[in-house]
């Protein structure tokens, strides 16, 4: 698609990156100021924020910019995506895959895109600006996008802004967004691409049953992150092989919060910090790999070596105070483990296993729902919907949800329920002849069955 007309970019040509700052703050963008720098070693160039606790103190605040920009008069303004709510699908030319043209080709296979913010990049690749759905926020995960040269930035990561000027002379085209962002006119991002990005943990996957994990890795709980962090302290993040380690040893646990916490950590030197070397070595750690694991007791020797006491590493032991007596269950003589009644915050919630959704924050596996309301009120119009974006993985009602097979009942007037389903898929863009090896939908409409 090509990129909309400067005139929708309300900051002339020859601004400098303060005006450019300033403009995008003004219409209600956090702001910060990054580097943008050529690394001769690497080839490349290379993107970094100047501030510490960019997510933080990313601000709309002029006299905060102006500040910022006497210390750092050649800073590009960044943007931070988590508060401005927003998911920046990122083509890359960089040597590698051509992401402009792996996007255009997804696009070209779906519905068109709607209009929106959209701009060439300082590298000659190209953003795409969407509003983020409702729900559970989109981060920095790939997806189904991976290795194709398309990177997406969302909540927890930021991109340099539209309007910015590179050292070498090298300018961010405009993208319409000051105007689009302050009248609130950016799309949400498009089904089709939501559930191509969704994360892994939104993804059917037949050959594993629901919270099955390997025997030899620690399950997820607040008390064991909480762990996982107070190591990290003790260890510093500006060795590179320190900074692989940690990685590997946290990608081993195949925790949701695994890639979040190592960001984290890598941040505390921004220094050496590369957003772009990041994506790449995670994405690094999923190819196969016989040899012997790096583990979380890697992390925590790490830590051992770099000051931190033994006991702060070992598991958090359960206190016996306000403990009962050890019962027998009156059935089969078993042993009942005593209940501790006095808990610590982090005991209480340790071990908590989230819901499993089929529509995230809406509803849940294993339950029943019953859709409920007068005649002509719409729920079979809902219903469909459901059944279509649960069956094909795509966005219910500004919700993610996980790609399940479905089984659709029309027990009363099915004629009707046919109408609605050819309709549906039209509206939707989805072969309705195909349905079945799309998304595993069973549509049953005998009404003697």
């Amino acid at each position: 698609m090509a990129a909309q007309s400067s005139t929708a970019f309300n900051i002339a040509p020859d601004s400098g990156n303060l005006a450019v700052a300033l403009a995008l703050a003004k219409a209600g963008l956090p702001i910060f100021p990054a580097e943008v720098a050529f690394n001769a070693s690497k080839q490349k160039w290379t993107k970094k924020p100047l501030v510490k606790g960019w997510q933080q103190e990313a601000t709309t605040d002029e006299q905060k910019l102006r500040e910022w920009w006497r210390d750092w008069s050649d800073a590009v303004p960044g943007i931070e995506l988590g508060r401005a709510d927003l998911v920046v699908i990122d083509t890359d030319r960089h040597g590698g895959a051509d992401g402009v043209a792996n996007f255009a080709t997804l696009v070209a296979k779906h519905v068109a895109l709607p209009n929106h913010p959209n701009n060439v990049t300082g590298g000659d690749g190209k953003h795409h600006w969407f509003k983020q759905w409702g729900g559970e926020k989109f981060g920095n995960s790939e997806g189904q996008l991976r290795n194709k040269g398309i990177n997406v930035r969302g909540k927890g990561g930021w991109v340099v802004a539209p309007g910015s000027l590179r050292p070498d002379g090298k300018r961010w085209g405009p993208a319409g967004l000051t105007k689009a962002y302050a009248d609130g006119s950016i799309p949400i991002l498009p089904d089709w691409i939501a559930a191509m990005i969704r994360p892994e943990r939104f993804t059917e996957k037949p050959t594993k049953q629901p919270n099955e994990r390997p025997a030899d890795r620690p399950a997820c709980s607040a008390a064991e992150e909480a762990r996982v962090r107070a190591a990290l302290q003790s260890i510093a993040s500006d060795n590179r092989e320190t900074w692989l380690r940690i990685g590997a040893a946290l990608h081993w646990t195949g925790w949701n919060s695994a890639r979040g916490i190592w960001d984290v950590w890598s941040q505390t030197t921004p220094a050496v910090f590369d957003a772009d070397d990041q994506d790449a070595t995670w994405q690094s750690f999923d190819r196969p790999y016989n040899g012997k694991p790096v583990t979380l007791g890697s992390l925590f020797k790490l830590a051992q070596e770099n000051g931190l006491a033994r006991d702060n590493t070992a598991p958090p032991q359960a206190s016996t105070e306000g403990e009962k007596r050890p019962e027998q269950s009156p059935l089969n003589g078993e042993i009942i483990p005593p209940r501790q009644l006095i808990q610590s915050s982090a005991e209480f919630v340790a071990g908590f296993v989230p819901p499993e959704y089929v529509v995230v924050g809406l509803l849940q596996r294993r339950f029943i729902y019953s859709n409920t309301g007068q005649t002509g009120a719409g729920k079979t119009a809902v219903t469909l919907r459901l059944t279509a974006s649960s069956a094909l993985g795509l966005i219910f009602a500004g919700c993610i949800t996980k790609k399940v097979r479905v089984l659709y009942a029309a027990a009363e007037n099915p004629d009707d329920v046919r109408m609605r389903w050819i309709a549906l898929a039209q509206h939707m863009g989805f072969d309705i002849r195909a349905c079945l090896q799309l998304g595993e939908l069973c549509m049953r409409t005998d009404q003697n069955q």
